[in-house]
């Protein structure tokens, strides 16, 4: 059973590791515009976030597989209470990634709506806040 567990790990902590490399190259790109594009940036990086929103779903999906398909995987026990359900019923994973996928939607609306400097290095903290957050609960480096 062994295999099981681990493919099903394997392909939350790949989507995972990809999660977090994007949001961190969008936060490069709105604090550092690194192809002198200025504002025009926005609209790329917009697209961008709302890709990874729609991402958090796809990450969702295999964590519940992976709860259902293989419990005694290491991501689990290593902290467990992280998998557990909470008062309302939702897994606590599942209440963390779907308030990621609130938050990014959001972020896209204030970066449009509002493409100042000082907005742009906002979202990119906010970014690198919600890759840190990955990173902590699920132990991907």
């Amino acid at each position: 059973m062994a295999p099981i567990s681990s493919s099903w790990q394997d392909k939350l902590l790949h989507e995972c590791r990809i999660f977090i490399a994007n949001l961190d190259a969008q936060a490069h790109i709105l604090r550092c515009d690194p192809d002198s594009r200025g504002k025009e940036r926005i609209g790329d990086v917009s697209q961008a976030v709302v890709d990874l929103s729609i991402r958090t779903d796809r990450i969702i999906d295999i964590a519940f597989g992976m709860i259902a398909r293989a419990p005694d995987s290491e991501i689990i026990r290593r902290n467990t209470a992280f998998w557990c359900r909470e008062d309302d019923g939702n897994y606590k994973f599942e209440n963390v990634f779907l308030t990621m996928e609130h938050d990014l939607v959001h972020m896209t609306l204030a970066l449009n709506r509002d493409p100042c400097q000082c907005k742009c290095n906002d979202i990119a903290r906010r970014l690198e806040g919600i890759a840190r957050k990955v990173s902590f609960n699920l132990n991907v480096r």
